[in-house]
């Protein structure tokens, strides 16, 4: 009988970082700081599909100054394995990059969807994201029209 119940922990576990993993990824586009320094462990490194490597400092700066540069960072699948206190968030992202506030609607935009990997560490009692990784670029970059 304690089988079911420690499966519907786990799985609640699980649901909570894939949704924790969406909002991090709609806070990219709405260059929303706050969240983002909320859900952002302080040793966090982003290795983006070019090789480049952000920091926390980096993705927070860059999101407090600049227009908006992604449009849209859509989970399409994701699945979250937990081992303790350090569990990793797997998926596919599709996303809508290159605009600016204010271009027109139907503007076209650079589209890709990409594999990654998500490394989070429960600390001060959250889940706090220590490591993005763009694992493979499933449909390469290419132009795309994106509606405002």
């Amino acid at each position: 009988m304690m089988l079911p119940v420690l499966l519907a922990a786990a799985d609640s576990a699980a649901y909570q970082l894939v949704s924790l993993d969406g909002r991090i990824q709609a806070a990219m586009v709405t260059n929303d700081a706050k969240v983002l320094s909320a859900a952002i462990a302080a040793d966090f490194s982003f290795a983006h599909a070019d090789g480049s490597v952000e920091t926390k400092r980096d993705v927070i700066r860059t999101a407090a100054a600049r227009p908006r540069y992604y449009l849209r960072r859509k989970v399409l699948a994701a699945a979250a394995h937990i081992r303790g206190r350090v569990a990793t968030v797997s998926g596919t992202l599709d996303v809508a990059s290159g605009r600016l506030p204010g271009d027109p609607p139907g503007l076209i935009a650079t589209c890709y969807t990409l594999t990654y990997a998500h490394v989070y560490v429960r600390r001060i009692g959250r889940w706090q994201l220590l490591s993005h990784r763009t694992t493979a670029m499933t449909i390469p970059e290419h132009p795309c029209t994106v509606e405002a």
